[in-house]
């Protein structure tokens, strides 16, 4: 009976630790790149900034209805122990559903209105091919 219970024990835990997935990351090299992304994935996008020089990182473009955004952005700090060191700031995002998927983030001045990002990156994402054949 305490074989079964450590074996019952043993397969749940190697179910739960399979179910974690561990996210999918992009950085500044990845834009303009077209990923591989299955629905239910996590993407975690981390891009370089500084906010307290008033610019920050907005998602630019409408999120298609096959991503969803998880919370709010935040940022990792830097190594600078300077006050007003930069870092990056990561977005979290969750494919909820199969299809194309783009997300445009721009890095401005919200305040500043007509003027061109100082940098804006497209990341695409398409699911991957099923590997089933029909014959």
């Amino acid at each position: 009976m305490k074989k079964m219970m450590i074996a019952g024990l043993f397969l749940a835990l190697t179910v739960a630790s399979a179910l974690c997935v561990t996210p999918i990351m992009l950085m500044e090299k990845d834009a303009g790149k077209t990923i591989l992304v299955a629905a239910g994935s996590r993407i975690d996008i981390a891009l370089e900034g500084n906010p307290t020089t008033g610019y920050n990182w907005y998602v630019e473009s409408n999120l298609s209805p096959q991503l969803k955004m998880i919370g709010e952005p935040t940022l990792k700090r830097g190594t600078s122990k300077l006050i007003g060191g930069g870092g990056k700031l990561v977005f979290k995002f969750k494919a909820v559903k199969k299809g194309e998927r783009a997300i445009t983030l721009a890095y401005k001045r919200i305040w500043e209105k007509g003027i061109l990002p100082v940098k804006q990156y497209n990341f695409k994402m398409h699911k991957p091919a099923d590997q089933r054949r029909r014959t």
